[in-house]
């Protein structure tokens, strides 16, 4: 695997899927007017909030309800202070049900 360069191969593609996933969740949220902290250009996180949302921890909690963990910003503040963003993974945001809760949260309806 390593000697034929399959290995590479594969990081070489997964890294591609990766890229088309990040563009497609950016472009997602940017229709669904979520700020952006900045547009990424590698990796597999999106750091974004939504404008009329100034805690992200209930919204979090109310992601949950509906099978979908998200990560508030408050765990990543050294002394969990509330935040309005969240860190998304782009891979699972691709997922068409956390597509349409977005779009609900979006529209200012909760859960």
């Amino acid at each position: 695997m390593l000697v034929d360069g399959h290995y590479r191969k594969y990081l070489s593609r997964l890294h591609e899927r990766l890229g088309e996933a990040r563009l497609n969740v950016v472009r997602a949220f940017e229709r669904l007017g979520m700020e952006l902290f900045v547009e990424p250009t590698d990796g597999m996180f999106v750091w974004a909030r939504f404008p009329h949302i100034e805690d992200s921890l209930a919204l979090a909690e109310a992601s949950q309800h509906e099978g979908i963990m998200l990560a508030p910003g408050t765990v990543f503040r050294p002394h969990l202070e509330r935040s309005p963003w969240l860190r998304f993974n782009v891979a699972i945001c691709e997922d068409a049900r956390v597509q349409r809760w977005l779009q609900r949260q979006a529209a200012g309806r909760t859960m």
